[in-house]
């Protein structure tokens, strides 16, 4: 490595105070971005003192300096910026909205209600947030003065423009490294993706410019060429700077690209294009390396664009799946609404006023949303300030721009490149600018304005700045305004940073009050929460309102806190009251509005506490009155007090117009907010705590309705208000469209409170919304992973809807309606399984080899169905290893399925080896069946009897099959005489049996319904219950439980049954081990195939006048479900088959 020279030292600079001040703005840069750009209002409050402070000092300490010509700008953009501040500080005023009600252009009655209640008549919304937003902006301004002051040295231009690209390569190496969000985008620690894209968007333009300014002298004769450069990496260390800035700055392109972010992209391309062809036209020979460059990022695009359509990566970038025009639509929605709400503020909102008023012009079509901010500078700006502010901003803008581009022209010959540093910066800014037309980036995110504050800040500074002449600031007139001038920045920079850092600190108590209280706080609040006992949230509180008095956030919270601590105290009551006449309610129980019996106990708490109610009530009625004085346009302040006051209606004498007031409240707040289902949706919920008056219903119904037709995810909160007034579910589906899932939750909660009819009439609409439902239009984009997702949710909803329908049938004793359902039940069985063979290959681990080893594994279990048992048994045969076990799968599938293509299937298979004798005589008979040989196969069977290659629990089945084939070949006598071999072999199969008198008396009349509800894979089966009744006064009924086993089971099989009453009260529990029952004829898990059991329960008089009959099945620990989904079988037991001995057979 070459060495320096030896008088290096000699030549060394001492270190400058713009170094220390460009290094202070680059890290207060970084640490912006870091809390996702600082957009909660703490996070905030910190960058404005950063910036106040760096800049307040970097202003004050800077050296006096004049610009050599052009001063008109300079004096423009000062005035712009003191008539903008002083604009700002207007609308603040107290009585700065006076005769804003004259330019108003919506309900001149609604505004003058609105304003009744405000406290001062301002045009800002919310002065608290205004008044420090305006400070955020003074002080992101005075760091900018202060860099136009500092930047005119070359090295601290050059210092801090690597701060800058400094930021950027760390963001996006965040950004990657913290991965993506669920639709594949980057989000670095914005947790934005078009927050990221936006600052990517203007250090792209930065480094390119630090690069290019490294490449101003032509290089010498014999120091080009890639052996040249390959040499000088292999001595010298500042060599691998190059490819470490180009390095990172395609790193930087690839992070944009991958955030998804359209308008980064084209901003970010268009700068560079422009610096691309500046350098083109400075350097003819960069021509060609340049068209490469841009040839290069166009195919990156297209790259990524195409992996988009499969990884769903910068699917909005490249136009895939739709994205694009829906992001399209979706703008101009809001952009419409934000020109509306420039018209009715034409004076402007306040700073920061926007985002809380916006949602009053949103459409319809957005009612799911609250909108906030107009995703474009220029109307969130224009909505702010008004126009005349919004007019002061954009003459600044442009003289920033003009300034910019004069000071990228080369300022004599030793510019030394500092002129591509210019040019990067307002490249960078043009691209900003550019973004701003899409996003609200500048507007709402400090962690990118500060940025693009800091890229101004180096276009007005300057290489050609002279000193001031010699004596100057001793001058009387001179060093009085130098003197002045300090001295207000001075009272400026500490007013800034005690209102800011008092409110940071009230922030942070209230935060940790919501916390210690369990009510939800800032959702940007990014730092950890002050550790508040919940004793003490009530002080922590109160020392935050005194910290920031007008902040009406505090005021609410308080109130929430108030209400809250009542409501315990009433449900703690309630449960009290429950548990008093339930010993099994646990005190822990959530209690539900739907449920009668749990309203009515917190009624009757309600009433005992009637005395800290009033407390409560007034107490928290003072915090509202206040808040919504502080932000009279606000709904979540109205829809508290108008909550306060329909509570205290409901309450005799406490106040006797409250319901008055409460209902003009949510009069108010439902015109001021048509187009938002989340304030229609709580005004519904509001309303219901008042006592009920005579328009509640048409009141409901209406705001309800529009509710749901925005945004069906509100349906638990309309539909919750809907049942406190009695609206009938049939109103409720007919008022909007609701998706799937919430009316799987609707008649879950119906289905829980008993609500029998309304339960049914639920659950008739989600099947016919399942079954008729078509994939939407969308899906046309979609890929095939995509529209497998789809597939399979609607299948789970079939099964679903299915298993609901058996759980009813049972519960209400419709037998013949679980006969018919019997093909159904099977189906979705048969679903069940192919949904998690989709499952697997949606997540890639579907080969032969997987599923072959996850159907094995469920065969172990008794999980699958026929059809895919024999999918399994041809599997492993394919595999060339079949196990012993499928010999026994394959015997229990010939000898009790008769279904036609199964066995076809299974009559391909070819088993070598001795140990599967039995199942190459099955497929030899079966196939010999096939091929319409019967006495063949009926010869067969019998020869393998004879060589004793048939187990005996199957031996009764052999003799069925030969009796059927001797039949059909026309030897009558010869069936007849196997079909009394299989009876004597075992009487109890129902298949013997068929069509002669049964040797034992097994089972109850043959008119009784056939239930066969199945377990463990359908090897063990529920056919029949029914309940014999007393041959005389003195007997007691019996309850007759039909088991049939159809395979292998586990030799700790136990049979469970427990009778319930109305209450859920038990009133008999009986369990039995099947082994253990001689009867059963178990055999340690290895029953008869096909054979069957009855048990029989004796029922006492108590236990007679149950109501429901719950069966479940364990083997060991563990419960087994029934094949049907469902973990135990509820029956009715009061509409069970029921007969008497005589008609017994």
């Amino acid at each position: 490595m070459h060495s320096r020279d030896r008088h290096h030292h000699s030549r060394r600079q001492h270190f400058r105070p713009e170094y220390g001040f460009a290094l202070l703005v680059s890290l207060l840069a970084l640490a912006a971005t870091i809390p996702r750009g600082s957009v909660g209002f703490f996070e905030s409050r910190l960058i404005a003192i950063g910036a106040w402070l760096i800049g307040g000092l970097g202003w004050l300490t800077a050296p006096a300096v004049r610009p050599a010509q052009r001063p008109l700008p300079r004096r423009l953009a000062g005035a712009a910026a003191l008539l903008l501040a002083l604009w700002c500080g207007w609308q603040l005023w107290s009585g700065s909205g006076e005769w804003s009600g004259q330019f108003w252009r919506g309900d001149a009655k609604l505004f003058a209600d609105v304003m009744a209640d405000a406290s001062a008549g301002s045009l800002a919304v919310e002065r608290f947030i205004s008044f420090h937003t305006a400070w955020l902006w003074a002080g992101l301004g005075v760091l900018a003065w202060a860099g136009a002051r500092r930047f005119g040295n070359r090295k601290a231009l050059k210092a801090v423009v690597v701060g800058l690209l400094a930021v950027g390569i760390v963001q996006a190496i965040l950004g990657i490294s913290l991965g993506v969000d669920a639709a594949g985008r980057l989000l670095g620690t914005f947790g934005s993706p078009n927050g990221l894209g936006g600052l990517l968007a203007m250090t792209l333009p930065v480094q390119l410019g630090f690069m290019l300014s490294r490449t101003t002298r032509r290089p010498l004769r014999g120091r080009t060429g890639w052996r040249w450069w390959l040499q000088r990496l292999g001595d010298s260390w500042e060599a691998w700077l190059r490819p470490l800035l180009w390095f990172t700055w395609l790193l930087q392109w690839a992070a944009l690209y991958l955030t998804g972010s359209m308008g980064g992209a084209t901003a970010a391309l268009a700068a560079c294009a422009i610096l691309a062809i500046w350098m083109a036209k400075d350097r003819p020979e960069f021509r060609l390396r340049l068209g490469v460059w841009g040839g290069a990022l166009v195919l990156a695009a297209l790259v990524f664009g195409l992996h988009a359509r499969q990884r769903n990566v910068l699917d909005r970038a490249m136009g895939e799946t739709g994205a694009l025009e829906t992001s399209k639509a979706s703008r101009m929605e809001i952009w419409r609404a934000a020109w509306n709400l420039c018209r009715d503020f034409p004076w402007g909102a306040g700073p920061g006023g926007t985002s809380r008023v916006l949602a009053m012009n949103q459409p319809e079509s957005m009612g799911r949303y609250r909108l906030d901010y107009a995703h474009n500078d220029i109307l969130q700006f224009a909505g702010d300030l008004g126009w005349p502010g919004g007019t002061l901003l954009a003459l600044l803008l442009g003289l920033t721009l003009w300034q910019g581009c004069q000071a990228c022209r080369p300022v004599g010959h030793n510019d030394k490149g500092a002129v591509w540093l210019r040019r990067g910066a307002w490249v960078a800014v043009l691209g900003a600018l550019v973004h701003a037309q899409t996003e609200f980036n500048l507007s709402a995110r400090p962690g990118v304005q500060l940025l693009f504050m800091l890229l101004c800040g180096i276009l007005w500074s300057r290489t050609d700045w002279l000193p001031e002449p010699d004596g100057s600031e001793e001058t009387g007139a001179g060093f009085a305004a130098l003197r002045r001038g300090r001295i207000i920045m001075a009272a400026a920079m500490v007013a800034a940073i005690w209102f800011s850092g008092r409110s940071a600190w009230a922030w942070r108590l209230h935060e940790g009050a919501c916390a210690a209280a369990g009510l939800s706080g800032d959702s940007y609040y990014w730092f950890r929460k002050p550790a508040v006992a919940p004793k003490e949230a009530d002080r922590t509180l109160e020392r935050a309102k005194q910290a920031a008095p007008q902040a009406s956030g505090f005021r609410l919270t308080a109130a929430k806190f108030i209400l809250r601590r009542h409501d315990q105290l009433v449900d703690r009551v309630a449960r009290d009251l429950l548990m008093s006449g339930n010993a099994e309610i646990s005190a822990e129980l959530l209690l539900d509005p739907a449920d009668p019996v749990h309203e009515q106990a917190r009624r009757v708490a309600a009433v005992a506490t009637r005395v800290e109610e009033k407390a409560a009530l007034e107490t928290a009625l003072a915090e509202a009155t206040q808040a919504v004085a502080l932000v009279p346009w606000d709904s979540s302040a109205r829809l508290l007090r108008a909550e306060v006051y329909l509570r205290m209606a409901a309450v005799p004498g406490l106040n006797p117009d409250a319901g008055n007031l409460g209902l003009r409240d949510l009069n108010l707040v439902a015109a001021l907010y048509p187009a938002n289902a989340y304030v229609l949706a709580e005004a519904c919920a509001v309303l219901v705590r008042g006592p009920g008056l005579p328009d509640d219903r048409e009141r409901l119904l209406d705001w309800g309705t529009r509710a749901l037709r925005m945004d069906s995810s509100r349906a638990w909160t309309v539909f919750d208000a809907w049942w406190r007034r009695r609206i009938g579910v049939q109103r409720m589906l007919e008022s909007a469209e609701l998706p799937v899932e919430i009316l799987w939750n609707m008649y879950v909660r119906l289905d829980r409170a008993q609500r029998q009819p309304e339960a049914r009439q639920c659950l008739v609409a989600l099947e016919q919304r399942v079954w008729s439902e078509q994939l939407p239009p969308a899906a046309s984009w979609w890929a095939p992973l995509r529209r497998k997702q789809w597939n399979i949710q609607q299948a789970q909803y079939r099964i679903r809807i299915t298993t609901e329908w058996l759980k009813r049938h049972l519960r209400e004793g419709d037998w013949a309606q679980i006969v018919a359902s019997a093909a159904m039940r099977s189906a979705m069985r048969s679903l069940r399984v192919q949904i998690e063979m989709d499952k697997m290959e949606l997540a890639g681990s579907a080969s032969p080899a997987l599923r072959r080893l996850r159907l094995r594994e469920w065969a172990a279990t008794g999980r699958l169905t026929p059809d895919w048992t024999c999918e399994w048994i041809l599997a492993e045969s394919e595999a060339g290893s079949p196990l012993r076990s499928i010999e026994e799968s394959l015997a229990e599938l010939i000898l009790l399925n008769e279904e036609s293509r199964l066995r076809e299937r299974l009559a391909a298979l070819r088993l070598s080896g001795n140990e599967f004798a039995m199942a190459n005589a099955l497929l030899e008979a079966l196939r010999s069946e096939l091929a319409q040989q019967p006495e063949q196969a009926a010869a067969i069977l019998s020869d393998a009897m004879v060589q004793g290659r048939i187990y005996p629990r199957y031996a009764h089945r052999i003799w069925l099959w030969r009796a059927r084939l001797l039949h059909a070949a026309g030897l009558g006598a010869e069936a007849e005489a196997a079909r009394a071999e299989a009876v004597a072999a075992c009487p109890a199969d129902p298949d013997v049996t068929d069509g002669m008198a049964p040797a034992v008396p097994a089972s109850p009349a043959t008119s009784f319904p056939l239930l066969n509800l199945g377990f463990a894979g359908q090897r063990l089966r529920l056919l029949q219950i029914a309940i014999q009744e007393p041959g005389d006064a003195s007997g007691i009924p019996v309850l007759l439980l039909v088991w049939r086993f159809c395979g292998s089971l586990p030799p700790d099989l136990r049979l469970d049954v427990r009778i319930r009453d109305e209450d859920g009260h038990a009133r008999l529990r009986k369990g039995v081990v099947v082994d253990q029952e001689s009867a059963a004829k178990f055999n340690h898990g290895m029953p008869a195939l096909g054979s069957t059991w009855t048990w029989t329960i004796p029922l006492t008089a108590f236990a007679a006048k149950g109501s429901l009959l719950d069966v479940w099945v364990t083997a060991g620990k563990t419960r087994l479900p029934a094949d049907d989904g469902l973990a135990l079988l509820e029956i009715n037991l009061e509409k069970l088959p029921r007969f008497s001995p005589p008609d017994r057979p």
